[in-house]
């Protein structure tokens, strides 16, 4: 799940994107039929897209590329504790 956007540099709250995951798993849990811990097991979190998904680029330098993906790595993490 796309929940780090890679288009700004400013770093999203890992509190508000481990909620935003575990929304979206109870919605994939009430579809499938599933718990929402089945449900954690068929997703991820990823940034949004790319770091230049325009020819322009976005505003984000190589430093604030690493603290994203940091990011991804610390809510994961939190969700999935010692499985990421």
């Amino acid at each position: 799940m796309g929940v780090i956007t890679s288009k700004f540099p400013k770093l999203e709250d890992r509190g508000e994107m481990k909620e935003r995951v575990l929304q979206a798993a109870g919605f994939i849990a009430r579809g499938v039929g599933q718990t929402v811990e089945e449900a954690l097991g068929r997703v991820g979190v990823s940034p949004q897209c790319g770091f230049a998904s325009h020819a322009e680029g976005n505003l984000v330098a190589w430093g604030d590329m690493v603290e994203k993906l940091e990011l991804v790595r610390e809510v994961a993490e939190m969700i999935w504790p010692g499985e990421a």
